[in-house]
């Protein structure tokens, strides 16, 4: 099936847009102050002692940038760089909440800061990145 009809990644209510890879998350806010996610990582996702395996991290956030970017109706960009700093262990099967904004725009550059809590508050991932906005003749 040609990309742009495939199912997988593009259905928006469902958790991880339906795409067998993205964690369970959903989309809970989204608007000019950024994107808001609810969700928690799996046992698919696991990289030890019950902890999200770190690789997982930084693929939630480059799908995170790419929603901030999205709603904020910017054309299409690809990640430029994607910074991740892990400040506290997160648990899978744990309800966790992420945002992202975009921070400053400088020509094709979108940059984008976002975070990741645990219920409780604790501050467990924060991210920052570089989009760049697609030129015409660019895939």
């Amino acid at each position: 099936m040609p990309e742009g009809l495939a199912p997988a990644g593009r259905v928006i209510e469902l958790p991880g847009l339906g795409h067998p890879l993205l964690p369970p998350w959903t989309v809970t806010e989204s608007g000019p102050d950024g994107v808001t996610m609810e969700g928690h990582f799996t046992r698919s996702h696991v990289g030890g002692n019950n902890a999200v395996h770190g690789w997982m991290i930084p693929l939630f956030y480059d799908w995170l940038f790419g929603m901030v970017v999205s709603t904020a109706g910017i054309p299409p960009t690809r990640t430029g760089y994607l910074h991740v700093d892990y400040r506290n262990i997160t648990q899978i099967d744990t309800q966790l909440t992420a945002h992202g904004r975009i921070t400053d725009i400088d020509g094709r550059k979108i940059f984008i800061s976002a975070t990741m809590t645990a219920a409780d508050g604790m501050l467990l991932t924060e991210a920052s990145g570089l989009m760049v906005r697609l030129l015409p003749h660019q895939p």
